[in-house]
């Protein structure tokens, strides 16, 4: 085996002894196409041996199948698997979730907005007196307004008044207190029938008149007075100051709105100063044959 000197080169097949190399100073070079796979031996290469900054590119990797991506096995080593399951992937990396794989449990609480409900054959807006179908998920499913015949009731106010402390002398028509009613028509076509019950006590010399009231407006009543006459829709002439009297009146009345509207009873007594008492006779005295009652309006809206 010969000396090596700086500067040798090898032939193919020279052996060397490693005491050679040794005696040499400087370092030796390797060429880049010696060292091949077959003088590498079995799992000599480790994870210590790469760079961090090998950069490794994928196509060096073990190829897979179309849309396969890397997961760890049982016993940690990486696999080829294809994505399966409520969700897929394509080999462009996008990601397909199966159909029916949203469950109640997966859905925030409110976070279904209307915009995610499908429509259903109804159409949008409002129905007077409908006539509905719903289905088993509680959606309206059909829906009609109903055809209401003319004259029909369609709702009804009541109000009464059971205090017997309100008078009057006033000779201009009064609100009587206690003795109204407001509604809420559902039509602006609806006519009101107003229903007024009065219990009432005078003087025998007094006599009284009755009208009502739209809000503020008077309704209702004659307009034919002259002179010095009144107008009202009804009056009453006493019979007896110690005797409890009863006048009732009716008008209908069409106010064309859907807003709620006041109805307001009112009365007026004869100029001079004559008293009128509401639910109770004149003197008021401690006699059996006197009593004391109530007074009630209705409010009827009825259908055009």
């Amino acid at each position: 085996m010969p000396d090596l000197t700086r500067g040798h080169t090898f032939t193919s097949g020279e052996e060397v002894d490693h005491n050679k190399l040794n005696n040499l100073t400087g370092n030796a070079t390797i060429n880049d196409s010696a060292i091949t796979e077959a003088k590498i031996a079995a799992n000599a290469v480790t994870n210590v041996k790469l760079s961090a900054t090998a950069a490794i590119a994928l196509s060096k990797l073990e190829s897979g199948a179309d849309a396969q991506v890397i997961v760890g096995s049982s016993v940690g080593v990486p696999t080829y698997v294809a994505l399966s399951g409520d969700v897929t992937v394509s080999n462009a990396g996008v990601t397909t979730l199966g159909a029916d794989k949203v469950l109640t449990a997966n859905v925030l609480d409110d976070a279904v907005t209307a915009a995610k409900l499908a429509d259903t054959d109804v159409t949008a807006g409002a129905y007077t007196s409908p006539d509905i179908t719903v289905d088993a998920q509680g959606r309206l499913t059909a829906a009609a307004s109903s055809v209401t015949a003319t004259g029909s009731v369609l709702q009804m106010v009541y109000a009464e008044e059971t205090d017997d402390t309100f008078s009057t002398q006033s000779s201009t028509m009064t609100n009587i207190t206690g003795l109204s009613a407001s509604i809420t028509p559902t039509s602006a076509s609806s006519t009101i029938l107003i229903q007024v019950m009065i219990t009432h006590g005078s003087r025998n010399d007094n006599m009284v008149g009755f009208g009502l009231k739209r809000g503020t407006t008077q309704i209702g009543q004659s307009t034919t007075a002259t002179g010095v006459q009144k107008d009202s829709i009804t009056g009453h002439a006493p019979r007896d100051q110690n005797r409890m009297q009863t006048s009732f009146m009716q008008y209908r009345d069409s106010p064309a709105t859907t807003s709620a509207t006041t109805y307001q009873a009112t009365v007026t007594c004869r100029a001079g100063g004559y008293s009128w008492f509401l639910n109770r006779t004149y003197d008021d005295g401690n006699y059996d044959y006197e009593y004391h009652g109530i007074s009630n309006i209705v409010l009827t809206e009825i259908s055009a």
